[in-house]
Parts: C-alpha cells; sequence; structure tokens
C-alpha cells in the first residue's frame, strides 16, 4: 500500500459562468470566441501567461488543414495577414508568434470572455454524472469555478478523465503514442527549405537529404539521426526558422515524471542538432539557437470515448454527415512510435466530416470536448489533430454550449444538425 494524505477542505467559489473553457490553445480559442460571442458568460483558463497553446508555446507555427474552415479560423488568419505577420514555407502557412499572442487576447477582450492565467485545472465539480464546474490552482490558491456547460480543451482530455468519461490511449495493439517534438528556433541562418515534393530517390525531405550528404561528405558514416523527415519553418522576420526534427519516443504526456524527462531529452536533441548544423553545413555555419519552445510538443495522448467514433473507413470514403461541424482534409500522420520516420500519409482519404457526435463523451453530463482529444481511432486521430482542425472543433463546442442553454437542453441532448446550422451563419465552411 502506497502512503496517503487524507485531506478536509473547504474550497471557495471564485465566479459563476455559463460557459467554462479549460485549455486556450487553438480549440480553447475558437471555443471561447463562439460562446462569448453568443452572449454568453465565458471564462476561459489557461496554465501559460497567454493564449495560442502549441502554436505559441509549443513553436509549432505550421497552421495545418486551415484553407477550407472559414469562421474563426479564417479570422485568425486574416487579422495575422493585416499586421504583415505572416510566411510561408511551401504549401505552409506560418505567422510571428507574438503577433499571434496580442491578437488572440484582443479577440478574447472584444467579445467579454475573461481569461485566467497561470492557472492550472485541478479537478472536476460532480453532482452525480454531471459536470458543474472545476476546481483550479494558482498564485491565489484553490478555488471553485462552477458553469451549466465545461468545455475540455485540454488536448489530454484531462477534464473529460476527471470528471469520469472512458477513453483510449495508443494504437490498438500495444497502446504506444506518437512521439513528442521539442520545438526549436534559430536564428542567423542562410537557408529557406524547400517544402514541395523534394526529388530524392527515396522520398526524404530536403533538409534530410543535405543533412545526409554533410554527414557523408564528414566520414560519419554512422551518425545515428533521430528522425528523418526534419524540417525548418520559415518565419516573417529574416534569417529565421523553427525547427521541427526532434523526436522523444516511449513517454507519456500523461506522467509527469515521463513529461519531464521527455522535456530535458528534447533539450539534449536540440544542442546535437545544433551542433551538427553549425559543424557540418554551410547553411547552418554561423546559426545559433535563440529558443526552444516553453512546452514540448505532445502529439497525442487520450482519446475521449464520445456518441460517435470516427474511424478510418470514414476518412476513405470522405464521410458526411447531418450533424457534420467542419472538413478535414489533412492526411493521415503517424509519427512513428518505434522508427525514424513518418507513415500513414499515402493513406488515400477524402475530404471528410466530423460529426457533432464526437464532441460529446460518453457517461458524463455537461461537458463536450475539443481538439486532439476527441472521439476516434488511433489511425483517423492522425488526420484531425492538426490546429486548423482543433480550431474547427472548438468553435463547434462554443457554439453547442451557447445553443444548449438558449435552449435547456444538455449537449448530448442537442440536437447537431442545429450547431452546424449555427456555425454556416458564423462564417463556417462545413463542406
Amino acid at each position: 500500500m502506497g502512503e496517503f494524505i487524507h485531506e478536509q477542505r473547504q474550497t471557495p467559489v471564485a465566479g459563476r459562468y455559463d460557459v467554462i473553457v479549460v485549455g486556450g490553445g487553438p480549440a480553447g480559442v475558437g471555443a471561447a470566441l463562439a460562446a462569448g460571442r453568443m452572449g454568453k458568460k465565458t471564462l476561459l483558463v489557461e496554465q501559460y501567461g497567454f493564449l495560442g497553446g502549441m502554436w505559441t508555446a509549443g513553436l509549432v507555427i505550421p497552421v495545418w488543414d486551415w484553407e477550407n474552415k472559414g469562421g474563426i479560423m479564417q479570422e485568425l488568419v486574416d487579422g495575422i495577414n493585416a499586421q504583415g505577420k505572416n510566411s510561408s514555407a511551401g504549401p505552409l502557412y506560418t505567422f510571428d508568434i507574438e503577433a499571434m499572442k496580442l491578437l488572440l487576447d484582443r479577440k478574447m477582450r472584444s467579445c467579454g470572455v475573461d481569461l485566467l492565467f497561470h492557472t492550472v485545472f485541478a479537478d472536476a465539480v460532480l453532482e452525480g454524472d454531471t459536470i458543474r464546474g472545476i476546481l483550479v490552482e494558482n498564485k491565489s490558491g484553490r478555488q471553485a469555478y462552477l458553469a451549466q456547460v465545461v468545455i475540455d480543451c485540454t488536448g489530454d482530455g484531462d477534464v473529460a478523465a476527471r470528471a469520469g468519461a472512458p477513453y483510449w490511449i495508443g494504437r490498438d495493439s500495444d497502446g504506444a503514442t506518437q512521439p513528442m517534438s521539442l520545438m526549436f528556433k534559430l536564428g542567423n541562418m542562410d537557408y529557406v527549405q524547400n517544402m514541395d515534393h523534394f526529388p530524392s530517390e527515396d522520398g526524404c525531405t530536403e533538409l534530410f537529404y543535405y543533412m545526409r550528404h554533410a554527414a557523408k561528405q564528414a566520414g560519419l558514416t554512422d551518425y545515428a539521426f533521430n528522425f528523418e523527415r526534419p524540417y525548418i519553418l520559415r518565419l516573417p522576420t529574416p534569417h529565421q526558422g523553427i525547427a521541427e526534427m526532434t523526436h522523444v519516443r516511449g513517454k507519456s504526456g500523461l506522467d509527469a515524471w515521463e513529461l519531464s524527462a521527455a522535456e530535458q531529452e528534447g533539450r539534449e536533441l536540440v544542442a546535437e542538432a545544433m551542433a551538427f548544423f553549425t559543424s557540418y553545413m554551410p547553411q547552418f555555419r554561423d546559426a545559433f539557437l535563440e529558443q526552444t519552445a516553453p512546452q514540448i510538443g505532445v502529439r497525442e495522448t487520450r482519446r475521449i470515448r464520445g456518441e460517435y467514433v470516427l474511424t478510418i473507413e470514414d476518412l476513405l470514403k470522405g464521410a458526411q454527415f447531418d450533424d457534420g461541424i467542419c472538413t478535414c482534409a489533412f492526411n493521415v500522420d503517424i509519427h512513428q512510435p518505434d522508427g525514424q520516420s513518418q507513415e500513414g500519409m499515402d493513406i488515400p482519404i477524402r475530404p471528410y466530416q466530423i460529426p457533432y457526435r464526437c464532441l460529446v463523451p460518453l457517461q458524463v453530463e455537461g461537458l463536450l470536448v475539443a481538439g486532439r482529444c476527441i472521439s476516434g481511432t488511433y489511425e483517423a486521430h492522425a488526420s484531425y489533430r492538426v490546429t486548423g482542425d482543433c480550431v474547427a472543433m472548438g468553435q463547434a463546442a462554443g457554439t453547442a454550449a451557447a445553443l444548449a442553454l438558449e435552449q435547456g437542453l444538455t449537449p448530448r441532448a442537442l440536437d447537431g444538425k442545429r450547431v452546424a446550422a449555427a456555425m454556416e451563419q458564423q462564417g463556417a465552411r462545413l463542406k
């Protein structure tokens, strides 16, 4: 038996809201803006001192699969473009990170969303099988915030799991998850990567082609590359880029000790990559490391079981649904848990919809989820997990929360077709 401390405490209720959104990443941004704009008193809780999640804390600057979304996703792209803070890396849209932070602050203020930064979700407040709010910890201590609807945008499904919703983790055969990546920013480099299909004999990226050539020229015949499909993504500022190449395998994003070890391993991999660049590649001879991401990028943890489970068969046939709340066109992209490359990108998927039912967890009332933790299989998740899709899912969840309150229904009882119709009225493109 382990050792326990038994606590008895009274936690003050610090606020009451119509809607509480937990997690201020791309999904949380979409959810809070949608609920706030529909006139609902909304609280957005975020562990960092800024919004954006993987965009800003993770330095994950490519916005994948945004072009067909409309709605809030298009609005954010337009806001970055209006400032001239956008760039591109081949087919990828990228942005200035500080510009994104400020844009998101201003969007929230414009619709009256309350922002609670530097605050960690601690537990769900339950009454039977219904969530009534959340417990949080921050510099002010432990507090409770109550709401009629809670939206879990943590990415990891933390709220749903604490509330008792069932979930899956990893691939069916062994529970293994995709590796994590610590993104890093380089300065003073003279390289712009060709992001289009690079004509190598084995389909590798242009950067990896040059890395292999540099290793061969230096006589490093047995150099152990960590990842075989690295990219350096262009920023709007000259001679700067963000690298996506370090892969930390075999560690769980749900275990604090393993996550701590992953951050340390990621920094060692960044140091190794910078040493290779500056020692053997003329494009990076004078480059330097400007920054590692404040948060390692976690691709996969829980997938919350919902009223519908999106499958690879849905992706292959381009499934359309009466309650479809966004269309996804990103390929299946599985960073190998036990290899150095990616797989699934050749699976011939067709543009498909995510149904509202994937956002409604089983066994818990008053709760919605949005982002990579929605209900789907391991293979389907590898397509819809990207940030453009997450924003659209968040917008759907925020819209659904507001509609459910207006109609006196639970999110589960709400007709998903009404959510889709309301999103189209907001400018979202669903097909």
